[in-house]
Parts: structure tokens; C-alpha cells; sequence
């Protein structure tokens, strides 16, 4: 048993008592200073662990109106799933990226850095996301309206179910990233780039790389993308230079 402070129990788990030094990190709130930074924490790792407790809490699609369970393999997979526009593959992808920010890094260092990966998964989520996704602003009812629909090529509640499960085994299986990946060399980051890096798209689309394609890791090309939403490492966004 992990508690939000990063504390692990042991002993009698029915009566437990005696805590651990820490294994995981403790959970991010708002206003936290950023290590590193003049910043603060503008929306922390506690908001979207009080989420999470709401659809462990809330009878619906995601947890076979509460007689399956969701724990945070089911919460990380859901996430993969609603920003993958109904598209398996890039689903797949984004878990991978899911990962590779837990345990190697991408942008900021990793944020399991213990390989204990609890808080640090609600931690990257509110710092990736801003709790902007769908599933954090909305809450329940934005994710409850999807039982039946987008991303239809999911299927119904029952096959989302499913499919949340095996995107969040993939997104917390830290033996499953290749060895030789570090933290700027594999793809760390994914979104939507004609707002940000004006330009990006045409560079790309010019040198022939194949859409909806794992193109690997080689900083020339781009690890995948589709229309103008890019998975990519940082030095893929070295090479392209899309600012310029």
C-alpha cells in the first residue's frame, strides 16, 4: 500500500501502521515551486489523483458499473484512448510516449524516477495535460457520453473496457522500453503543431515521411504522425528546428 505522500505500509495490511521511507514521489499540487524554474505548479498531480478517485467512485462504462475494476493502468489507458482520435495504433503510440516520460523522460526528467510508479503517473498527467484533456475538465459526464460512441471504432463500453486495460499495462511497463532509449533520442511528446511550430507539417510532408507509420527513432525523420498531430522526441525537434 502506497499512500499520496509516497509512504509504503508494511506489516499487518488490515491494520497498517507503520510506514516506510518514501517509494514513490509525493503528489504535485498548485502552486508548488518547479525545481529548476521561476514557475509554479499551475495544476498538480493531487487534482487529477482526486479525479481518478471520482470515476473509481462512479458506476459507469469504465468500470462495468462498478463490477470490474479501474485502477490507474485503466485511468493512464483511458487517457491514451481519448487522444488518439479513435485510432488503435497511434493509441498504442501514445502509451509507449506515456512510458518513456514515467521512466526515461522527455521534456522534464522522469517522473517515476523511483521505478515506483504511482503519484508520478498523476504528476506527468496534470503537467502534460494542464487538465485540459476531455477526461480531467469534463470529469464523468464527458467520458459517461462515450459509451457507444468516439471513438467509435473502439466499440462499445465493453470493448473500451478492455481496450483502457491493455493501453495502461502498456503505458506502466517500464521493462517493456528498449534499453538504449534515453531521455531526448525516443519519442517523449505528441500534438497537434500547426499552432506551435507554423511550417512543421509542410517540412515534413515534403520529405515523403509515411503517415500513420512508425518511423523510428533516427532524429531526420518523425517517430509517427497523421495530418498534424506528431509523436516525437526532442531531438527530432532539434533536427526539424520548426520555430525557424
Amino acid at each position: 500500500m502506497v499512500d499520496p505522500s509516497g509512504h509504503r505500509c508494511v506489516g499487518d495490511q488490515d491494520e497498517c501502521k507503520v510506514w516506510e521511507e518514501p517509494i514513490d514521489i509525493p503528489l504535485t499540487h498548485k502552486g508548488d515551486p518547479i525545481p529548476g524554474s521561476k514557475k509554479k505548479v499551475a495544476y498538480g498531480g493531487a487534482a487529477v489523483y482526486d479525479v481518478f478517485l471520482e470515476y473509481q467512485n462512479t458506476c459507469g462504462w469504465w468500470n462495468d458499473d462498478c463490477n470490474a475494476d479501474f485502477g490507474l493502468p485503466e485511468f493512464l489507458g483511458m487517457w491514451a484512448m481519448f487522444e488518439s482520435a479513435g485510432n488503435l495504433e497511434t493509441a498504442k503510440v501514445i502509451a509507449i510516449i506515456i512510458a518513456q516520460n514515467l521512466y526515461n523522460g522527455g521534456n522534464n526528467p522522469a517522473a517515476c524516477p523511483t521505478g515506483e510508479c504511482f503519484n508520478g503517473a498523476f504528476n506527468f498527467m496534470a503537467a502534460y495535460s494542464g487538465g485540459t484533456t476531455g477526461m480531467l475538465e469534463g470529469g464523468i459526464a464527458y467520458s459517461a457520453a462515450f459509451k457507444d460512441s468516439y471513438p467509435m471504432a473502439f466499440g462499445d463500453g465493453e470493448n473500451k473496457r478492455s481496450l483502457i486495460s491493455m493501453l495502461g499495462q502498456i503505458a506502466l511497463c517500464r521493462s517493456c522500453l528498449p534499453k538504449e532509449w534515453t531521455q531526448k533520442s525516443v519519442p517523449s511528446n505528441w500534438g497537434n503543431v500547426t499552432d506551435r511550430y507554423p511550417g512543421w507539417l509542410q517540412k515534413v510532408r515534403q520529405s515523403n515521411i509515411p503517415e500513420y507509420a512508425i518511423n523510428g527513432t533516427d532524429q531526420h525523420t518523425i517517430y509517427y504522425y497523421y495530418d498534424d498531430a506528431f509523436f516525437y522526441s526532442r531531438d527530432q525537434l532539434d533536427f526539424w528546428n520548426p520555430t525557424k
